[in-house]
């Protein structure tokens, strides 16, 4: 589950992350530690606790209302000698925070293992809370369905600008010798600004091992958006980002006016049929989306170089572009 929370003695809302200290979320704090990039949600601390919040949270529930009021706090903090103030962690204040408001409260991980999706109301072990910067310009799936339902407008250029910023974040996280490997628009997020910030990691994973050899993986991630090789194969590279983001350029262009529409047309998108129409109206992007959608890893372009051709080809935010430089 994500929070919306409030840090009690700063003020200012941020977003924590509950999962089960598992290999797998140690693996995603020590990703989010790593990544410092405008166009990554940004990480603030982490800290293991049981679940004993939980019965907080259920005794401070306020009747008719959607907020609940739940305290974060590190076991045995309440006996404290003074004389320990002085040894006490710099990030001990970051782990008492308050729910000001329920937000999305994600499900769990898309392709998660058994194993790692308890119940929390069964689960007796530790738990993983991370501290992120809290995303308040929502998702990108909402900012899709706001277009597909005529709420607002799709403007090809705000388009191309976000799939830039999109790109930008990936370019990095691979520069980094990491795959995201759950790439989709639920985890694309706008800032206050309206900048992008790409977020949950929970997948994330090395591209070679130490020794700069390919690794065996598993096939994880979210079906609906995972190249064909993450489906099927147990070695593959961050190509397999590429992928999705073929998906999602083409949703943030294209009116999917119905979930049944969707059904019908994810498949042959997948394989590289585009709907009657779309390849006239969006010639350029259509190339690029069908090379990005390739069955085969190498023949898709790396984010590097996508980036540098969306530069190329399409009007983008001169001042953005020189951020993204400097």
């Amino acid at each position: 589950c994500v929070y919306e929370v409030k840090h009690k003695y700063d003020g200012k809302i941020y977003a924590v992350k509950r999962v089960i200290l598992t290999r797998k979320s140690d693996s995603e704090v020590k990703a989010l530690a790593r990544l410092d990039h405008p166009n990554i949600v940004r990480y603030i601390t982490c800290w293991p606790s049981s679940d004993n919040w939980t019965s907080n949270q259920e005794r401070n529930q306020v009747s008719n209302t959607s907020s609940d009021v739940v305290t974060f706090e590190r076991d045995g903090s309440e006996e404290r000698d003074d004389d320990d103030e002085e040894d006490e962690d710099v990030t001990s204040g970051m782990e008492s925070l308050s729910v000001t408001e329920s937000a999305s409260t994600a499900a769990e991980p898309s392709g998660i293992n058994r194993t790692d999706s308890l119940d929390s109301s069964n689960h007796s072990g530790t738990y993983l809370f991370i501290q992120m910067e809290f995303c308040e310009g929502g998702t990108l799936t909402d900012w899709i369905k706001a277009r597909n339902f005529m709420e607002k407008q799709r403007i090809i250029v705000e388009i191309h600008q976000i799939f830039y910023e999109i790109i930008t974040g990936v370019e990095y996280i691979h520069a980094n010798k990491l795959i995201h490997r759950d790439l989709k628009p639920d985890n694309i997020l706008f800032g206050a600004d309206g900048k992008v910030k790409i977020g949950d990691f929970g997948l994330v994973a090395a591209q070679t091992d130490q020794n700069g050899d390919p690794i065996e993986r598993s096939n994880r991630g979210t079906p609906t958006y995972m190249s064909p090789e993450q489906k099927n194969k147990k070695n593959y590279d961050e190509k397999t980002d590429i992928f999705p983001l073929g998906l999602v350029w083409f949703e943030m262009i294209w009116k999917i006016s119905t979930g049944s529409e969707r059904v019908k047309l994810w498949p042959d998108l997948r394989d590289q049929r585009f709907p009657e129409g779309f390849s006239d109206s969006c010639q350029t992007e259509s190339k690029f989306i069908m090379k990005m959608l390739s069955y085969s890893p190498e023949h898709r372009p790396h984010a590097k170089d996508l980036k540098e051709k969306l530069e190329k080809f399409f009007p983008l935010d001169q001042n953005v572009l020189s951020q993204k430089t400097v």
